[in-house]
């Protein structure tokens, strides 16, 4: 089983390890029981948790930028501005938007269909895959992933194994009472592979191949 070593690119300090994950079929159990519960909420009461969501990171900004800094060596500046501001834009926009987007719509019914009526609706994915990039580890997670959840689908996270931010995402899905709606996996290609071969319904991947 590989080991993972997570270090502070700046200072070259080790942080932590991690391995990769084998419980892929529970995690998988898991998230199809919630897609259950998920499909079934209104916009509202998924908003809901995406308000909750925006309270938790303005309130523990400073937590959040320590984390970033520590595993991508960015600046305070550059983790702030590029990293939470974006998140929460994005839940902005969310709450701003997310009804009329996800809301039935009537539209204009061809002359060969005179007599009936066209409509628009959006139904859940079910299963939502997110894997995301070492470069931007919590815009380009909490992004997919709560734009996911807002739609009504369940949602597995595998964040990069340079710079997973373990223990953050999950605190913050905890705090805001979304610990089986949205799951942290971590682990490198292995993971990766096994998490693909549960054939999820969507998913969201951010990366490049690997230079050879």
């Amino acid at each position: 089983m590989n080991t993972f070593t997570i270090k502070n690119p700046s200072l070259s300090q080790e942080l932590y390890s991690l391995q990769e994950e084998n419980n892929i079929e529970d995690i998988f159990k898991i998230a199809s029981n919630s897609f259950f519960e998920t499909s079934k909420m209104t916009i509202e009461e998924r908003l809901s948790y995406i308000d909750k969501v925006q309270k938790y990171i303005l309130k523990n900004k400073e937590y959040i930028i320590d984390k970033i800094i520590a595993e991508t060596g960015k600046a305070r500046f550059d983790a702030l501005t590029s990293e939470i501001f974006g998140v929460l834009d994005l839940i902005e926009y969310l709450k701003k938007d997310a009804k009329n987007l996800l809301s039935d719509k009537i539209i204009h019914t061809p002359s060969a269909l005179m007599g009936k009526k066209s409509k628009i609706f959006y139904e859940p994915l079910g299963i939502v895959l997110v894997i995301s990039p070492w470069n931007y580890p919590f815009y380009l997670t909490l992004v997919p992933a709560l734009t996911a959840f807002t739609a009504g689908n369940s949602v597995i996270i595998k964040p990069s194994e340079i710079t997973p931010l373990k223990g953050l995402l999950e605190k913050i899905f905890q705090n805001c009472s979304m610990k089986n709606f949205i799951q942290v996996v971590y682990g490198g290609k292995e993971t990766g592979e096994k998490l693909i071969e549960q054939r999820p319904d969507k998913i969201f991947f951010t990366g490049s191949v690997k230079n050879r």
